[in-house]
């Protein structure tokens, strides 16, 4: 009878620890996860079951350096000789040419010429403004032609560059409603030549100039045009 009730105590606590055991379970029907393991702290389930790793280290927010001589403009090389200033108003003398009409449409040539003694370069349209023979400002609008944009020229002394004008001399709704006429005819054509400020003046004998004055104007070109 006492080896029946020593038996009867060790099966009772067996079953005691099996018990106990099971209450330590992952309580989703599973394993617990072991520190280090998949799904386990040090470590993050990613979707789709795979497990992503944790940080191992502290992130830098601080951006890459860019390598010396490789941003933008610096060539990644040695630098470009300088070339010649740029053409000023007072090296430059201009004059005008008129060309074929057709149509109510008029062109004509604009000519700089470098008339200093030393080489310079022209880039670009400039600008232009019509006047009348008192001097008064003519209503001109000017249009940019991007069909013959921009390129470097370099003027030696006495060289020239030239830019083609464009204009009509039919009435627009830019013209004065109540005339129903262009705009006063001008007598002279202001120009500023490409980053400069001054103008220089060249004799207008081409008539008037309708649209509102809108005159479009291709950029320089070398030559006399």
């Amino acid at each position: 009878m006492i080896e029946v009730g020593r038996v009867g105590v060790r099966l009772a606590g067996t079953a005691a620890l099996l018990l106990a055991l099971a209450g330590c379970g992952s309580g989703n029907g599973g394993t617990a996860a072991a520190p280090g393991s998949p799904g386990g702290p040090g470590g993050t389930t990613a979707p789709g079951g795979t497990t992503a790793p944790g940080p191992s280290g502290p992130v830098s927010a601080e951006p890459t350096p860019m390598p010396t001589g490789s941003g933008p403009g610096s060539g990644g090389g040695a630098s470009t000789p300088a070339g010649p200033d740029r053409c000023h108003t007072a090296q430059l003398a201009g004059s005008l040419r008129g060309l074929d009409a057709a149509a109510g449409q008029r062109y004509a040539t604009l000519r700089l010429t470098n008339r200093g003694g030393r080489t310079c370069r022209i880039d670009g349209y400039g600008g232009v403004q019509l006047v009348d023979a008192k001097g008064r400002l003519v209503p001109t609008r000017q249009v940019r032609d991007p069909t013959a944009g921009p390129a470097l020229i370099t003027l030696a002394p006495m060289a020239a560059a030239s830019s083609r004008l464009h204009w009509t001399v039919v009435t627009s709704t830019r013209d004065p409603a109540q005339t129903g006429q262009c705009e006063p005819t001008p007598s002279r054509l202001r120009v500023i030549p490409p980053d400069e400020h001054d103008a220089l003046t060249v004799a207008w004998s081409l008539g008037m100039v309708c649209d509102g004055g809108t005159i479009t104007q291709q950029a320089y070109r070398a030559g006399t045009g």
